[in-house]
């Protein structure tokens, strides 16, 4: 997520009539659309992503609303694509951690550090683009169902890879990384650490996150972790 907050841009987005430039940029088409997404992710983050208009991203980007619907044929089209950005990021940051080389309980607790902080961090840093982030995992949109399949697999392959070392008891990766991920909903979900932020700190998640590890460890007797006693 980009952290450093948006002065207010020189000409105000919400006049309308200026004059409205070329609808394809010299880059091109792609080009263009990075010039609209850059113009909506500037307004989101000024006025917040309810309040922003289509009509004042196309203004932001002097095009017509015409030439806006080329590429995007909704505001909300355009706001999954800034919210899948901003996903991808921390995606590939999850993705990095997991390929590392050091134990499974290590990665698996610094990839939940990871998501805790950045829903944390954000909610401070970047206010009104983590108010976005809430709006799409409670209305599910298609970027986050993308990212919590991918991120729920980069756990299932940790997991998996402790329980063949042994570093884990034996059972069903995938069901044991969604056990994971339930438990930590907490500090994870974007509206919840809103309503519920005070009650639970960093020193909390990370507590909570060796508690959930340790029960991972092959006991003699145990039921193992997704699979029946």
């Amino acid at each position: 997520m980009i952290s450093r907050p948006l002065d207010r841009p020189a000409h105000s987005p919400r006049r309308r009539g200026g004059r409205r430039s070329a609808s394809i940029s010299p880059g091109g088409e792609d080009a263009t659309r990075e010039r609209i997404v850059a113009a909506a992710l500037a307004l989101f983050r000024h006025y917040g992503h309810t309040k922003t208009t289509f009509a004042d991203i196309a203004d932001a980007c002097r095009m017509s609303r015409a030439n806006v619907y080329r590429f995007f044929e909704s505001k909300s089209a355009i706001s999954e694509t800034i919210c899948a950005l901003v996903l991808a990021s921390l995606a590939t940051d999850l993705a990095r951690i997991a390929a590392g080389r050091t134990s499974a309980a290590s990665r698996l607790g610094l990839m939940a550090d990871l998501v805790t902080r950045f829903n944390r961090d954000g909610a401070a840093r970047d206010e009104r683009i983590h108010e976005m982030l809430a709006s799409a995992v409670t209305e599910d949109w298609t970027a986050v169902r993308r990212f919590v399949r991918e991120a729920r697999n980069l756990f299932a392959s940790v997991v998996g890879d402790g329980m063949a070392a042994g570093e884990f008891a034996p059972g069903d990766p995938d069901r044991t990384a969604l056990y994971l991920c339930f438990a930590l909903i907490g500090f994870w979900h974007p509206s919840v650490v809103d309503r519920c932020g005070e009650l639970a700190d960093m020193r909390d998640a990370s507590e909570l996150i060796g508690f959930l590890l340790s029960g991972l460890r092959p006991v003699a007797g145990a039921a193992c972790p997704g699979r029946p006693a």
